[in-house]
């Protein structure tokens, strides 16, 4: 039995995040679905290279997330 546990724990990411040592590329992360997608696998542990055509949105957006008590006025 420990040995199954063992096996079924060294298979989970814990506390590294589901997606640790994996890269994702999100298009469209300057605002919306986009935007949360890149959050959501940045904290679950991947590296995230992010793209949008909107130059200043997307600024906007990785500034807030770095920040978190930047809002827009």
């Amino acid at each position: 039995m420990s040995d199954r546990v063992s096996q079924l724990a060294s298979q989970l990411n814990y506390p590294k995040g589901m997606l640790a040592g994996q890269t994702a590329i999100i298009t469209g992360s300057g605002q919306g679905i986009g935007a949360e997608a890149a959050r959501l696998f940045a904290n679950e542990g991947a590296k995230v290279v992010v793209s949008d055509i909107d130059a200043g949105r997307f600024l906007f957006t990785v500034l807030r997330s770095q920040l978190p008590t930047i809002s827009p006025s």
